[in-house]
């Protein structure tokens, strides 16, 4: 149907003081954490999936 595509739920375990960064950066950004950590994730995976999709492009070559 024609509705929001549904998104699966993952969890990440962080030690404390990485939590406590990412929760004091989502609240300068008045953001929720797990929205935050979401964003961040698929900004490194876009990196990722563009770097080894170049470097199998460099190997075909």
């Amino acid at each position: 149907m024609g509705g929001k595509p549904v998104n699966e739920r993952i969890t990440a375990f962080l030690p404390p003081d990485k939590a406590e960064f990412l929760k004091e950066w989502a609240k300068r950004e008045h953001r929720a954490v797990g929205n935050l950590a979401a964003a961040i994730l698929l900004n490194v995976i876009d990196a990722k999936q563009l770097e080894e999709t170049s470097a199998t492009k460099d190997s075909a070559a």
